[in-house]
C-alpha cells in the first residue's frame, strides 16, 4: 500500500503529463479556438466548462503576463485584502485564535512580496533557505504550482475565511463582519487566480496535478460551495446577526467573479491568437514583396552569371538553387509556409524554363521532414544538378519526341552509423552510354567528384527496364568509420 500511495504521488505531482491541443511546427503559426461555436447561445454554456488551451502561444502570454504586467499587483492585493480582514476582526473584537489563523496568510503575503525581488532576476539573495525558494518558483514557474508561498496560499484562503466566520457577530458592527468575509472571499479569488492563470495551466508538459486541469472551470462553484459551507456552521454556532444572514451569502458568491475572471483571460488571449496570426501573415507578406522587388535584379544576375562557361561546375549548381532560394523566399507569406525551400518547389522552379510544367513532375521524398540541415542542403544541391541535367537532355535534338516526364525520388537505406541519403531523377530516355558516362570535363564527372570528396557520395545510373533509366546520388548521413589502427599492408609489412 505505502508503494502505490508514493507512485500515485509521483504520477500526481512529480511526473510530467503532456497536454496536446493543437500541433503546429512553429508556436507562431497561434492556435486556433476550437471551442467556438456558430450558436451565440451554446457559446453560452460551453465557455462555462471549457478547460485551458495547451499550447506554446497561451504559455508564452501567461509567462508574458505574470513577469511583465501582474509582477506585484496580486501580491499588494492580497495584502490589502488581509489587512481589511485583520482591522475587522480587531474591531470586532474577535479572540485571539481567530487572529492566529489569520497567520499562514501573513507569512504568504510577506514572502511573495519579499521573493519578488529575487524571482526572475539576477539578484542573489543572502540566505540559503530563501536561495532555495527562489529557485523551486524560478525552475518550475512554467510547470508546476507547487512552491513554498503556493501551499501557505493553500492553507490562507479557507483559514481567512474561517477566521471570519467564527468571529464575534457584532452586534451594531455586524456591517464589519460582512466587509470582512467579502475581503477574504476577495483573497480566495485572487489566491485561486493566480493558480488557475499561471502557466503551468497552460504548458504542454506539466507537472501539476491532472486533476487541477479537469476541475479548473468548476473552480469557481467548488469555491462557493465552500465559502457557503463555511458560513452555514459559523450560522449554526450563532456567529451571524439573523438580519446579516443573506447578505454573509450573498458576500459568498463574490467567489462566481473568480469564473469571470478565468474565461475573460482565456477568451482574450484566444482572441489574440487570431489577430497576432494576421499580423504575422502581413509581415511575411510584407518582406516577400521587399524581397521580390529588390533581389528580382539579383535573379537576373544570377542567370547571367551561371551562364558564363568558365564559372565553375559546383559554384554554377549552387547559383542555380540560389535562384530558387530567392523565388521561395518572396512567395512564402503563408503562415503555414514551410520555412525551408522544399525538393518540391525547387524541382519545378529548377525544371519549368525546360518546359516542364507541375503535371510533369513526380516528386516522392520519403525520408523525414526533420532532417538534418546538412543533408537537406545535399538534397537541394542533387537535385537542382540531376534535375537541370534531364531538363538538358529532354532538350536534346535526338530526344525531342520522348515525354517530358520526370521523376524524382528521395529515400534512405540502412541505419545508424550507415544510414545514406539517395536522391534519384528519372527520365524517359535511354542509358547514358559507358564510353559517355562521367567523362573527363562533363557535368556529370563533375557531380560525381562533388558527391566523392565532399559529401563521401557517388554517382550511380540505373535501367529501370521500362525504356527509362534513374540518376542516383547517394551520400552518406556520416562520415564512414576509419580505422585507426594497423591494417593489413602494414601488418604484411612487419
Amino acid at each position: 500500500m505505502p508503494l502505490r500511495v508514493a507512485r500515485w504521488f509521483r504520477a500526481q505531482f512529480v511526473d510530467a503529463h503532456t497536454w496536446r491541443d493543437v500541433d503546429l511546427v512553429h508556436w507562431w503559426q497561434m492556435p486556433n479556438d476550437e471551442t467556438r461555436t456558430t450558436s451565440p447561445w451554446l457559446q453560452l454554456p460551453v465557455d462555462l466548462i471549457t478547460r485551458a488551451t495547451f499550447s506554446d502561444w497561451h504559455d508564452k502570454v501567461a509567462v508574458a503576463r505574470v513577469r511583465g504586467y501582474d509582477r506585484l499587483r496580486p501580491y499588494v492585493a492580497r495584502l490589502a485584502f488581509l489587512l481589511a480582514i485583520t482591522v475587522a476582526l480587531v474591531v470586532l473584537d474577535a479572540r485571539w485564535w481567530c487572529l492566529v489563523l489569520l497567520i499562514p496568510g501573513w507569512v504568504q503575503v510577506v514572502l511573495e512580496i519579499y521573493l519578488y525581488r529575487f524571482i526572475h532576476r539576477d539578484t542573489e539573495p543572502r540566505w540559503e533557505i530563501v536561495r532555495d525558494m527562489r529557485d523551486m518558483a524560478d525552475e518550475h514557474h512554467q510547470t508546476k504550482l507547487l512552491n513554498v508561498t503556493g501551499l501557505l496560499g493553500v492553507l490562507a484562503c479557507p483559514l481567512n475565511v474561517v477566521a471570519v466566520a467564527i468571529s464575534p457577530p457584532g452586534g451594531d458592527l455586524a456591517a464589519v463582519k460582512i466587509i470582512s468575509l467579502a475581503a477574504a472571499t476577495l483573497y480566495v479569488n485572487s489566491g485561486l487566480a493566480s493558480s488557475f492563470l499561471d502557466p503551468a495551466n497552460y504548458t504542454e508538459t506539466s507537472t501539476m496535478p491532472p486533476i487541477m486541469h479537469r476541475v479548473r472551470p468548476a473552480v469557481p462553484l467548488l469555491s462557493l460551495a465552500v465559502v457557503v459551507a463555511i458560513v452555514a456552521v459559523g450560522h449554526h454556532y450563532g456567529r451571524w446577526e439573523p438580519e446579516m444572514l443573506p447578505l454573509a451569502y450573498a458576500a459568498a458568491t463574490l467567489t462566481l467573479l473568480l469564473g469571470v475572471t478565468i474565461r475573460n483571460h482565456d477568451r482574450v488571449v484566444a482572441a489574440a491568437a487570431g489577430v497576432a496570426r494576421e499580423a504575422v501573415i502581413d509581415a511575411r507578406r510584407e518582406l516577400g514583396g521587399v524581397v521580390h522587388d529588390d533581389l528580382n535584379a539579383a535573379k537576373s544576375a544570377v542567370r547571367v552569371v551561371r551562364a558564363i562557361p568558365q564559372v565553375p561546375y559546383r559554384e554554377a549548381i549552387d547559383l542555380a538553387a540560389f535562384e530558387a532560394y530567392l523565388t521561395h523566399l518572396s512567395a512564402r507569406v503563408g503562415i503555414d509556409a514551410s520555412p525551408t525551400l522544399s525538393i518540391e518547389d525547387l524541382v519545378e522552379k529548377i525544371a519549368s524554363p525546360y518546359g516542364l510544367g507541375p503535371g510533369d513532375i513526380t516528386c516522392t521524398i520519403t525520408w523525414p521532414a526533420d532532417i538534418r540541415r546538412e543533408n537537406q542542403a545535399v538534397a537541394i544541391r542533387m537535385a537542382t544538378a540531376l534535375v537541370h541535367n534531364a531538363g538538358q537532355a529532354l532538350h536534346k535534338g535526338e530526344h525531342l519526341d520522348s515525354p517530358k516526364i520526370v521523376e524524382v525520388a528521395g529515400f534512405t537505406t540502412g541505419a545508424g552509423h550507415d544510414l545514406k541519403y539517395h536522391l534519384a531523377v528519372r527520365d524517359h530516355l535511354p542509358l547514358v552510354a559507358p564510353q559517355r558516362w562521367c567523362t573527363d570535363g562533363s557535368t556529370l564527372e563533375s557531380l560525381r567528384d562533388w558527391l566523392d570528396d565532399t559529401f563521401d557520395g557517388e554517382l550511380n545510373q540505373e535501367d529501370m527496364g521500362d525504356g527509362t533509366k534513374r540518376i542516383i546520388a547517394s551520400w552518406r548521413d556520416r562520415p564512414p568509420v576509419r580505422s585507426y589502427g594497423w591494417d593489413e599492408t602494414a601488418r604484411e609489412a612487419l
